[in-house]
């Protein structure tokens, strides 16, 4: 349990952490000088009765609160055998302090199902610290070479690019990793600078999976979403052009050329005479021609 308390309480933002057993036992880490054990036993025992009693209004168990205290929280967990608690400040990540409550939950459900381990030989007992010790490193590798989209290089370059080249003005960078929960981890990387707060980037981190799972505040979420999109942008194949149809061939609207009649046969029957015929050189019916009279008076 002290392990767990202790890891809970590397967190960033959390100011301490302490365990309440159904036993009245109790168990704490990190904790203030002014922090009286007895005043936390009696407040987790009525937040139990509390627990209960909302639990019978709203018909169904309720396992989990968070109380504001003037500028500080505390996360309150429902365990099999009692209640874990977490003290934070205003700057702590809800999300992150939510993941690593869930996964100490976990360990102390597994913890208590395994049977008492044997007594670990003296010179065995450093090997958990090298393991903790090895996934703080693995993770910090990760975010630093993490790759970005775009030909921004690694993470570690980008940041050094972007806020530590040229006129820093007394800039200066902080990387630190948190476990969570088994091979889960917080990187953090800070930019503390001059008469400004500090710039944050929070990641959570798989070391096992060698792989940043996701982005964790605002500043980390919004550098991860754009490499992905540029990933995903060059990923897409490119759309292939549409053939043209092929037009059928319009229909001509010239009016459609009548054939020609048949030339009359040879040898067939003769047509009507129209009197404009040429007289034969023999027929006896000549033409005659009259002669106009050249003046009136010719006539009479």
């Amino acid at each position: 349990m002290e392990e767990l308390l202790i890891r809970l309480s590397s967190l960033p933002g959390v100011t301490g952490s302490f365990f309440v057993g159904d036993d009245s036992s109790f168990v704490s880490q990190s904790l203030s000088s002014s922090f009286v054990q007895e005043n936390a036993k009696r407040a987790v025992m009525v937040l139990a009765q509390t627990f209960e009693a909302l639990s019978q209004v709203a018909q169904f168990k309720i396992n989990r609160m968070m109380v504001n205290t003037g500028g500080s929280r505390l996360f309150i967990r429902r365990s099999d055998k009692g209640f874990l608690n977490l003290l934070t400040d205003i700057t702590a990540d809800v999300s992150v302090i939510d993941s690593a409550l869930d996964g100490a939950l976990k360990e102390m459900l597994i913890m208590a199902q395994q049977p008492a381990p044997a007594p670990v030989p003296e010179q065995a007992q450093p090997a958990p610290e090298i393991s903790a010790n090895e996934n703080i490193r693995k993770a910090l590798d990760i975010v630093k070479s993490y790759k970005l989209a775009g030909g921004r290089g690694t993470i570690e370059s980008w940041f050094a690019n972007a806020f530590l080249s040229g006129g820093a003005g007394g800039s200066n960078e902080e990387w630190t990793a948190t476990p969570l929960h088994g091979d889960i981890l917080v990187v953090q990387y800070r930019l503390l600078r001059p008469r400004q707060d500090p710039l944050i980037y929070q990641f959570e981190v798989d070391a096992a999976k060698q792989d940043i799972v996701r982005g964790i505040n605002n500043n980390a979420i919004e550098l991860l979403d754009f490499s992905s999109k540029e990933k995903s942008a060059s990923a897409a194949p490119a759309k292939k052009a549409a053939r043209p149809k092929a037009r059928k061939p319009a229909k001509s609207r010239e009016v459609p050329i009548l054939p020609l009649p048949d030339a009359p046969a040879a040898g067939g029957s003769e047509q009507d005479p129209t009197g404009f015929e040429n007289p034969s050189a023999d027929s006896s019916e000549q033409v005659k021609y009259l002669k106009a009279q050249e003046s009136d008076e010719e006539l009479f």
